[in-house]
């Protein structure tokens, strides 16, 4: 809460004058009362905001102190406005006219974070808000703001010993239908993403390591559907056991496209007995988990359920 006091309320300038307004229009209630008062309660904000800044409390810290110096409002302005620039140090120490150092020790100092870990809040901030505003998706959103969320944020996050990040990831499935636990989801915080819960696993030591082709449980409720007519892209064990594609991953290999897929088998290790086939089923194929599902992984981290 910031308290900005007024003192003699005639002394206060254009800012009194904007709350005696608002007062005579609350009590008018005359035709667009409504949107004139929104309007004034914006400018008194802005106003109250810049008083406040400029009566340097002594606790002032953040974006706010920050916009009070002219080397630091500066590289605040350029992160602000081109926050998908993979911005440096260097380059913004250079666009103010200060040290590298000189740069992020003053900036630390009035922002409370240095300039490139503000940047990255900054971006996951920017996500959050598009993703909860419906105007773009997860696909859309720039690439630059996941590479943000790193090992490091994530186990300081959920203060976790390690962590794996599973992504990035494209699920193939033509359709998902969720039930249960998985179609509530928990709603999850992390990085300034609103994220949500959708599936677990439960990982002991071993399965820190990776061994790719062998079955590990998933716990969720859901129904993927595959259209008829559609390639999709199996796994054979030797005994028989079938596994469909579900997602494909560029964790090991970064340049893995979807058009490469139907070549994948001669690029995968597969244990002895078993084979890789792209089949186009003549009707929807449908994999169900009501509680848990089946998966495997392959050389290259692409993930694919069992059919029951």
């Amino acid at each position: 809460m910031l308290r900005i006091p007024l003192g003699d309320i005639s002394k206060s300038g254009w800012l009194g004058d904007l709350l005696h307004i608002g007062v005579e229009e609350s009590l008018a209630k005359r035709p667009g009362s409504q949107s004139l008062l929104g309007k004034l309660s914006e400018l008194a904000f802005i106003e109250a905001l810049r008083r406040y800044a400029q009566s340097k409390p002594l606790d002032l810290k953040g974006w706010l102190a920050g916009l009070q110096d002219p080397h630091v409002g500066r590289v605040l302005a350029l992160l602000h406005g081109d926050p998908k620039r993979a911005w440096t140090v260097d380059e913004l120490a250079r666009a103010v006219a200060l040290s590298r150092s000189a740069l992020a020790e003053r900036f630390t100092e009035m922002i409370g974070s240095p300039p490139i870990q503000y940047l990255t809040q900054w971006r996951l901030t920017l996500a959050a808000q598009a993703l909860r505003s419906g105007s773009d998706d997860i696909a859309s959103i720039p690439a630059q703001i996941w590479d943000s969320i790193t090992e490091g944020t994530m186990k300081q996050r959920f203060g976790a010993v390690t962590v794996l990040l599973n992504g990035p990831r494209y699920f193939l499935m033509d359709s998902i239908t969720a039930s249960g636990s998985t179609k509530a989801g928990e709603k999850i915080e992390a990085g300034g993403l609103e994220l949500t819960e959708r599936a677990t696993i439960d990982v002991g030591l071993l399965d820190l390591l990776h061994r790719p082709y062998r079955e590990q449980t998933i716990n969720r409720d859901t129904v993927y559907r595959f259209k008829a007519g559609l390639p999709v892209h199996m796994l054979e064990a030797s005994d028989g056991s079938r596994y469909a594609m579900q997602a494909y991953s560029q964790i090991v290999d970064k340049t893995l496209t979807y058009d490469q897929l139907d070549a994948l088998g001669s690029k995968l290790k597969l244990p002895s007995g078993w084979r890789y086939t792209t089949t186009t089923p003549d009707q929807d194929l449908v994999l169900g988990a009501q509680g848990k599902a089946t998966v495997i992984q392959d050389d290259f981290d692409n993930t694919y359920q069992k059919l029951d």
